[in-house]
């Protein structure tokens, strides 16, 4: 049996739409019910893998994706790297520029991360969660971490597309 805490106010509209949990158990092949905590998710499946995944998948959409983007974790090639903000800084005020700077004016920081990267990203709280293949999810951590180091978004492009360009040449 595995365990996995996420935000009380997903676990709310977890329990208010449980069609997203039905989803989740039918595609995991797991039972998943809600411990008496708040914000504890419990998971019994066939195998300790089928409960990894579900685990992976409910914690993803804890962290902001949807279902069907979270649901791509089931694939044992994709998988999910969180980058926590307070571990660079404690300043409120600095963690809500960062989370701005990743998305962008009307998202175009983001949009562009993801289309050439080929990750998915997802600004939830006090982090910045990035699904895709090791490569994909490579690329786009090095803009993300190059906007938090207080980069620029040039930078970041620049840094992103190079890295991309090198995992191009490996494949």
């Amino acid at each position: 049996m595995e365990e996995v805490y996420i935000p009380k106010v997903k676990i709310r509209t977890l329990r208010k739409n449980f069609s997203i949990v039905r989803e989740i158990e039918l595609k995991t092949e797991c039972e998943i019910s809600f411990d008496k905590e708040e914000n504890c998710i419990r998971i019994k499946g066939k195998d300790a893998f089928a409960e990894y995944t579900a685990k992976e998948v409910i914690f993803a959409y804890g962290r902001g994706f949807s279902v069907k983007d979270a649901c791509k974790l089931m694939n044992e090639e994709i998988y999910i790297k969180v980058i926590n903000f307070k571990e660079y800084t404690k300043n409120k005020d600095r963690i809500k520029l960062i989370k701005s700077r990743i998305i962008g004016t009307e998202g175009r920081a983001k949009v562009h991360i993801e289309g050439v990267s080929s990750a998915i990203i997802s600004v939830y709280g006090n982090t910045v969660s990035i699904i895709g293949d090791v490569n994909a999810v490579r690329d786009a951590e090095t803009a993300v971490a190059t906007i938090i180091g207080g980069g620029s978004h040039r930078s970041a492009y620049t840094r992103m597309d190079a890295s991309h360009r090198t995992h191009k040449k490996i494949d």
